[in-house]
């Protein structure tokens, strides 16, 4: 699997969970149908670019994210295909 399926895979998952808080005092969620787990990313703020890079990297600049669930582990093909079925994107 590419890097780059993988990546979208992440984000529609992630898009497609809960409407979910983040926890006070349990920052792991495993998913009633897939059960891949997932753990919550705090929201911050972080410098992303560059200013000596290639142009398409370029101008470093400041970049504040929510907080946000995201997969503990790789997305297996398994678990893709549990995904594929469960939201008629086969």
């Amino acid at each position: 699997m590419h890097i780059k399926h993988l990546a979208t895979i992440l984000i529609l998952l992630s898009l497609s969970l809960p409407a979910l808080a983040a926890p006070s005092f349990d920052k792991t969620w495993t998913d009633p149908i897939t059960n891949m787990k997932f753990v919550w990313i705090e929201s911050g703020c972080y410098h992303m670019g560059s200013n000596s890079g290639l142009s398409n990297e370029m101008p470093e600049h400041r970049v504040c994210v929510d907080g946000f669930w995201m997969g503990k582990y790789e997305v297996t093909i398994h678990e893709y295909r549990i995904f594929l079925k469960e939201t008629d994107k086969n």
